[in-house]
């Protein structure tokens, strides 16, 4: 993959680590790979978009589907898989070793 240089001015950099976190992009390159695609898909007709996302859409079934066969989706509800998250980080913030 090319490497890409270029300078901007501070007031640039600063518009740019606002939106990165804003957004949570970990990196500068992340951002703009993400920022050349949107810029793609603006230039591309409706009904390029619809196809291209019916094509992604169609990606991650086939992934999604490999992954439940394999038993690597947790097929339970989202509320009580976030309610399992939400105790295990109670538990582990009320341990005498916690981080937190």
């Amino acid at each position: 993959m090319p490497a890409v240089f270029f300078q901007m001015s501070n007031e640039q950099n600063a518009l740019l680590k606002k939106l990165m976190a804003q957004d949570g992009y970990t990196s500068k390159a992340e951002f703009f790979r993400f920022l050349l695609k949107l810029h793609e898909y603006r230039r591309m007709d409706k009904k390029e978009v619809e196809q291209e996302l019916e094509r992604l859409t169609g990606s991650i079934g086939k992934i999604l589907k490999e992954l439940d066969k394999r038993g690597m989706i947790d097929t339970r509800p989202l509320r009580e898989q976030m309610q399992d998250l939400e105790k295990e980080e109670l538990e582990n913030s009320n341990a005498p070793n916690s981080l937190h």
